[in-house]
C-alpha cells in the first residue's frame, strides 16, 4: 500500500509538473529553412521547456497567400516572426501586433540588374521584380524618396522571372535569392548589384511578434520564449555544423527543395545580419525609438492613408 502510495504521489507530481508547461504555437514567416534555425536549436535543445514552455512550430505552406501576421491576428498562432516595416503597416491597419525581441539588426534587401548600374538611378524605368505580399517596403521607400519610376512586376517565389529575361532587375535578400542567382547565373558582377544596406537604409529586419492581448495576459510567458529563442541563436552562432544538421532535418522532414550548401551560406548570412554595427555583435538590441519614427514618416510619404505607430505601445 505504501510504494503504491509512493508510486501515486510521484505520477500526481509528474503530471503536475507536465501540465504547467503553458502551449505556445509559433509561426515562422516562411518554410522551415536556415533563417529559422535559432528557434529550432531551442526546441531541441529543451531550451523552451527548460523556460516551461511547450512550444509547437508550425511552418506555413510554400506559395501561401497568407502572411503569418494574418495567422498571428486570426488567433490561429500565438507567437510569429516578421519583418519590421511589414508589421508597422500591418499595426497602421489596425491590427493590434507588438515586437517583443529584434533578431536583425540589419536589412538583407538587394537590387540585382541583368546589365551594370553606374549609379542607382540606372534602375528607372526598368522592369523589377518583387514579392507580391511584402517585404519589398524598403525599396519602394527608396525608390519614393529619391523620385525614382520602376515598373514593379510582382511573382511569389522565383528566380526563373529574372533568369528568363521577363525583368529587368529584381530585388532578392541576401540569405536567400541571391544564392539562387550566384547558383543559377555562376557569378553576379558587383556593378550589377545594389544593397539597400549601403544606401542608407539599413532598416532592422526580421522580429518576434505577438498580439497585444497575447502579450499583456502571458507576459511572463512571452519573456521566457524571446528568453528561450535568444539562447537557441546564440547557440546555433557558437555550433554552426550542428545547427545546420538541425535545420538539414527539419528541410527533410517537411520535403523542402534546397541544399546544404545554401542553407549553410544562409545560416552563416542570417547571424552576420543580426550584428549590431555599434557593439559589433549580436546583442538583439531593441528598436530606437528614432527609427520607428523614420519609417513612420517614410511610409506617410509613401501612403498618405498609413497611420503611424505609436513606439512605446508598439515595442516591449
Amino acid at each position: 500500500m505504501k510504494k503504491l502510495l509512493t508510486f501515486s504521489l510521484l505520477s500526481a507530481f509528474c503530471c503536475t509538473l507536465a501540465s504547467g508547461q503553458q502551449k505556445i504555437s509559433f509561426m515562422p514567416n516562411w518554410i522551415d529553412q536556415a533563417q529559422f534555425a535559432g528557434f529550432y536549436l531551442a526546441y531541441e535543445k529543451g531550451f523552451y521547456a527548460e523556460e516551461g514552455l511547450d512550444v509547437t512550430i508550425r511552418h506555413m505552406k510554400q506559395g501561401s497567400s497568407r502572411s503569418s501576421l494574418d495567422y498571428l491576428e486570426k488567433g490561429e498562432v500565438d507567437i510569429c516572426t516578421s519583418q519590421l516595416i511589414a508589421s508597422m503597416i500591418e499595426r497602421g491597419k489596425g491590427k493590434k501586433i507588438v515586437n517583443v525581441l529584434q533578431l536583425a539588426q540589419n536589412t538583407g534587401l538587394m537590387l540585382v540588374s541583368r546589365t551594370p548600374l553606374k549609379s542607382f538611378r540606372d534602375i528607372e524605368g526598368k522592369k523589377v521584380g518583387r514579392w507580391k505580399s511584402a517585404y519589398f517596403e524598403i525599396a519602394e521607400i527608396f525608390c519614393n524618396d529619391y523620385k525614382i519610376n520602376v515598373d514593379w512586376i510582382t511573382y511569389l517565389n522565383d528566380v526563373n522571372i529574372f533568369i528568363s529575361g521577363a525583368v529587368d532587375a529584381t530585388l532578392c535578400f541576401s540569405y536567400h535569392e541571391y544564392f539562387n542567382l550566384l547558383f543559377a547565373k555562376g557569378s553576379i558582377p558587383e556593378d550589377h548589384t545594389l544593397k539597400f544596406s549601403e544606401l542608407g537604409y539599413n532598416f532592422p529586419e526580421d522580429a518576434v511578434f505577438t498580439t497585444d492581448s497575447f502579450y499583456q495576459n502571458n507576459r511572463e510567458a512571452v519573456e521566457k520564449f524571446t528568453r528561450a529563442t535568444k539562447r537557441g541563436w546564440e547557440y546555433a552562432a557558437k555550433n554552426r555544423e550542428e545547427a545546420l544538421e538541425v535545420v538539414m532535418e527539419y528541410v527533410k522532414k517537411n520535403n523542402v527543395a534546397t541544399n546544404r550548401p545554401m542553407q549553410r551560406f544562409m545560416l552563416d548570412e542570417i547571424l552576420n545580419l543580426q550584428v549590431n554595427s555599434q557593439s559589433g555583435k549580436a546583442d538583439f538590441k531593441k528598436v530606437e525609438e528614432r527609427v520607428v519614427n523614420m519609417l513612420n514618416d517614410a511610409l506617410m510619404n509613401l501612403d498618405e492613408e498609413y497611420r503611424p505607430v505609436i513606439y512605446k505601445d508598439f515595442i516591449k
